[in-house]
Parts: structure tokens; C-alpha cells; sequence
């Protein structure tokens, strides 16, 4: 007997750890970067990055359709079904990943103009692109291969894997910059981790495979080219989620200037580490939502996404929260606050990534039930619509526009995700609905108090910080003495016991 949940805990316990170490690689190590690299190269390092984002969109989808397959075959215990996807999976992470690098390759010549690299580092940057391309194609090998532990819910050991992969490629960064290599250095460093990933994940993968006495994958065209149709609109889909919240260093360096990129990004910097360590709750509860819905148990899934979701919002608050607090104190003894963009544009970078990933969250569900091209279709209206904001608002909002037009465009899309998710799956999300609406006000006050200390005491960060921790203690306390259930709620997750 063990908890459902154990191979979920377990990835987004490994998943966090991980987290923490590329926060450290994306956060503690900038400071480092600038004694080697000034502010505008950093910026046009990371818009070129964002062009190797925008090429990873060949994989867009591809991993959680795979992964809803395989759990479908999984949960009818039809073995024949599961080789032929296992098949599937493997001939079309090659094909997928030798696409990013041909194609990356055909336009690494223009990238440097692209983001308006300074002169004297063209070279440079260009190198740092295709490095970083190489690492890209690679990962994604990782990522789809990744699917084989998630489905059979043993993560443990690939979970151990990538924390060693992720701490070896920071002790190479370091390596690397005392070498003098520079921004080079940077995409050096996600090479080394990525090729780790692959070959120690790979053996491992192979070893289980064995241990499971399955027979060989089955390589059946047909199958393959079923599945990639079932891609097109998965691939619209993340397309349109990488336009929306991937390419910001590239807008605003093409629009603007490579430093203005920078000054964005580091604003955001402890935001995104903070939606980067809960999105693993995506990632990590994907398979045991696909597996549940897939029984047909209307009443387990629903008391699972209760579970999940309300789990989900209060952590999502709390760290948005937390990053409204500390962004300032950070930034003053991490880079200088004249590299901060001020309260307003962190303001507008909290709301848009509290909207964005509630409908990540919910996409994912969506995805989960095999409501992938219903789910797709929303988040192609929704790219559409924050272009048509972005486009309009651009040229009097400058860099303010980027958020707005997420926050703007992503709200309104709530909405339509959660009437499918009645309609088609039959899950009610009126638990968490409920749970948002009383504790709004709450939120809406310790965001203020947060404001205000961060506004009074700028030019005393360790005062502010010190405020600041005794007000996510307040928040944290206020809402376990309101919402009671909330502890049994962690007390189900955690330790409720019951067989797959």
C-alpha cells in the first residue's frame, strides 16, 4: 500500500530541489556575470536565448500528449499499446531534436543583428547561440524521454539524476568564467548538464526497462504520424503560450534596446524563479491527473483537483507575494537598484504571472482529460489577443506593455478554461473559486502592506526585509487560522493511502 500521490510528491520534491539550484545558476550567479560581462551583452545574451525558446516550439505539446497517451495505456493495462507509443516517443524525440538544430543553425548567422548585440560581441554571441542551441536539442531528448518515469510514476531516481546534472553545470559555469570564456561560458554550462541529463537518465530508462521485463519498443509509422496530427493543435497551443511569456527579452531588446531586456528580466528575475518552482506542481501532478481521469472516476477526480488546485492557488499567492516583498532588498545587494525597474513594472509583473499560471494550471488539466485541441483553440485566441493589446500599447506604454497586455489578455481566458473543465471533464471549480473569494481581501492587504514598506524604505533594505518576512509570517498565519480544512486538505495529500 502507498499513497497515490507518492511519485507526484516525489518528482515535484526533486523538481523543487532543482529549482533552487538553477535559481542559484540564474540569480545569485548574475552578479558574478557582471565582473565578466557588461549589461548590454547580458541583454542580447538573453533575447538570443529567447530565439532558442521560440525554436524549442517543434517540441511545443509533444510531451504532454505522449505523456496522456502512454498514461491511457497504463490505466488499460494494455501493454502492446504502451510499446507502440514508447516507440513513438523515441524515434520522434531524434526527429524532433535534429529539427531545432538544423533549423537554428540556418539562421545563427542573423541572430546577433537580431538582438542588437553590441559590436565588439557579435562573435561572442553568436558562439553563445549555438551552444546553447546544441544544449536545447539535447534537452529536449531529456524532456521527451522523460515521459517513461512520469507515466510509470517512479521519479525518484531521475529526480537524484538532474540535481547532480544541474550542480555540476553551476561548478562548470564557475569553471568556465574564471577561464575567460566569458558569455560563452553561460550556455557552456547548460551543454555540460544536458548531456549528463541524457546519458545517465538514458541508462537508467534502459535499466528500468529491462527490470519491468517489457518487450522492445514497437516503431510503427503509422502510429507516429497519428500522434504528430494530434500534435498540430498542442503545437499551436504552446506556440502561442512561449509568444506570450517567453520572448520578452527578445521584444523589448528589437523594440527598445538590449539593456532595457536586461532591467526587465532582472525585475522579473525572482518572480520567474518562483513560477519556475511552481510549475513543477504542473509538471509533477501531470501523469496523476491523466491516469485518474482516464478510470472514469468523476468523484476522484474532482477530489484530487480540489486537492491540487487549492494547494496550488495558496502557494502561487504566498510566492508572488513573497516576490512583491523581496524583489527590492534583493536587487539592492544583488545587482544595484539602478538595474530595478521600480514598484509599478513589478506590480504589473506579479498580476500578469498570477493570471498566466492559473491558466497554465488549468491547461494542464484540460490536456490531462484529452481536451487538447479544445484547450489549444482558447490559448490561440488568447496569443491573439494579447498581440492585439501589445500591439496597440507598445508605443505609449514601452516596457509596462508586456505585462499589461498578459495580464489583460490571460484574465479574460480564465473564464472559458474553467466552463470547459464543467462541461467536458466534469470537474466543479466552484471549491476553489470559493477559497480565492475569501481570501481576496486578505491577499489585497498584504500586498499593500508589501508595497508600502518596499516604497518607505528603499533606501533600507534590511529594514524592509525584516518587515517583510513578519508579513508573509502574518499571511501565512492569518490564512491556516481561516481556511481550518486547508490542514486537513495538506494532511490528505500528504498521507492518504490508497492503491493505483
Amino acid at each position: 500500500m502507498r499513497s497515490k500521490y507518492r511519485a507526484s510528491l516525489f518528482n515535484f520534491f526533486f523538481n523543487s530541489f532543482n529549482t533552487v539550484v538553477i535559481i542559484v545558476n540564474g540569480i545569485i550567479m548574475v552578479p558574478i556575470y557582471f565582473k565578466y560581462i557588461s549589461l548590454s551583452t547580458y541583454g542580447a545574451w538573453l533575447a538570443s536565448g529567447n530565439v532558442v525558446s521560440m525554436l524549442g516550439l517543434l517540441e511545443a505539446g509533444y510531451a504532454s500528449v505522449i505523456t496522456q497517451k502512454m498514461s491511457s495505456a497504463i490505466a488499460r493495462s494494455d501493454e502492446e499499446l504502451f510499446r507502440k507509443f514508447a516507440g513513438a516517443n523515441i524515434s520522434s524525440a531524434f526527429i524532433i531534436a535534429a529539427a531545432i538544430f538544423l533549423i537554428g543553425m540556418s539562421v545563427s548567422p542573423y541572430v546577433a543583428d537580431w538582438v542588437n548585440a553590441p559590436l565588439d560581441q557579435n562573435g561572442n554571441i553568436t558562439q553563445a547561440y549555438i551552444l546553447a542551441l546544441l544544449s536545447a536539442s539535447i534537452s529536449i531528448l531529456v524532456s521527451l524521454f522523460g515521459a517513461f518515469p512520469q507515466v510509470w510514476q517512479d521519479t525518484k531516481a531521475v529526480g537524484i539524476i538532474s540535481v547532480v546534472s544541474n550542480v555540476t553545470a553551476i561548478i562548470a559555469l564557475v569553471i568556465f568564467l574564471l577561464m575567460g570564456c566569458g558569455v560563452v561560458s553561460i550556455p557552456l554550462s547548460y551543454l555540460v548538464r544536458s548531456v549528463m541529463n541524457l546519458f545517465i537518465q538514458g541508462t537508467w530508462i534502459l535499466k528500468k526497462w529491462h527490470n519491468l521485463k517489457l518487450k522492445k519498443p514497437l516503431f510503427e509509422s503509422n502510429i507516429l504520424i497519428e500522434i504528430l496530427k494530434n500534435c498540430i493543435m498542442p503545437f499551436m497551443s504552446k506556440t502561442s503560450s512561449s509568444l506570450m511569456y517567453h520572448s520578452q527579452s527578445f521584444l523589448i531588446s528589437a523594440f527598445i534596446g538590449p539593456s532595457f531586456s536586461a532591467i526587465y528580466d532582472l525585475t522579473s528575475k525572482v518572480t520567474q524563479c518562483i513560477c519556475g518552482f511552481l510549475g513543477n506542481v504542473n509538471g509533477s501532478f501531470f501523469a496523476l491527473f491523466a491516469i485518474t481521469i482516464n478510470k472514469g472516476n468523476r468523484d476522484e477526480t474532482q477530489t484530487i483537483f480540489d486537492q491540487v488546485s487549492t494547494t496550488y492557488n495558496i502557494l502561487l499567492t504566498l510566492a508572488l507575494l513573497f516576490s512583491l516583498y523581496f524583489t527590492m532588498p534583493i536587487m539592492h545587494y544583488w545587482v544595484g537598484l539602478e538595474k530595478y525597474g521600480g514598484i509599478v513594472l513589478l506590480i504589473l509583473i506579479v498580476l500578469s504571472s498570477y493570471t498566466n499560471q492559473s491558466k497554465t494550471f488549468l491547461n494542464n488539466v484540460l490536456y490531462c482529460g484529452g481536451l487538447i485541441n479544445k484547450s489549444a483553440k482558447y490559448d490561440i485566441y488568447c496569443m491573439a489577443c494579447y498581440l492585439v493589446i501589445l500591439g496597440l500599447s507598445i508605443n505609449y506604454l514601452k516596457i509596462y506593455a508586456i505585462p499589461v497586455a498578459l495580464f489583460l489578455s490571460t484574465m479574460v481566458f480564465l473564464l472559458f478554461y474553467l466552463k470547459v473543465l464543467k462541461q467536458h471533464i466534469g470537474i466543479d471549480a466552484n471549491f476553489l473559486i470559493r477559497f480565492i473569494k475569501r481570501n481576496l481581501p486578505f491577499v489585497v492587504l498584504f500586498a499593500v502592506i508589501g508595497i508600502i514598506i518596499t516604497v518607505f524604505f528603499d533606501d533600507s533594505p534590511i529594514i524592509a526585509g525584516l518587515l517583510c518576512i513578519c508579513a508573509c509570517l502574518g499571511f501565512i498565519t492569518s490564512t491556516l487560522q481561516r481556511e481550518k480544512q486547508y490542514k486537513s486538505i495538506l494532511k490528505a495529500l500528504l498521507w492518504k493511502r490508497k492503491t493505483y
